[in-house]
């Protein structure tokens, strides 16, 4: 099933329009997955995330600043 581009943000792109740190929402996304690594994660999953991160960056973009701060710590263990 593919989605329309309308729909579907590329991770890619919203990392860069919201100039978010790549390597913070990676940790981010593994934690909201449930997972260790993100290639063990479904395709839906992954879609749920990218959804989610691209609405609450266009909504309030402090707090997802705040929510990928706190994986600061465990960024040199990533």
């Amino acid at each position: 099933m593919k989605l329309a581009r309308k729909q579907y943000e590329a991770p890619c792109q919203i990392i860069r329009q919201h100039q978010l740190d790549a390597t913070l929402v990676k940790s981010y996304a593994t934690d909201f997955c449930g997972v260790k690594t993100l290639s063990e994660t479904p395709r839906e999953q992954v879609e749920s995330f990218v959804a989610h991160l691209a609405d609450w960056a266009s909504k309030d973009r402090d707090a997802l600043l705040c929510q990928l701060n706190s994986y600061l710590g465990a960024r040199g263990a990533a």
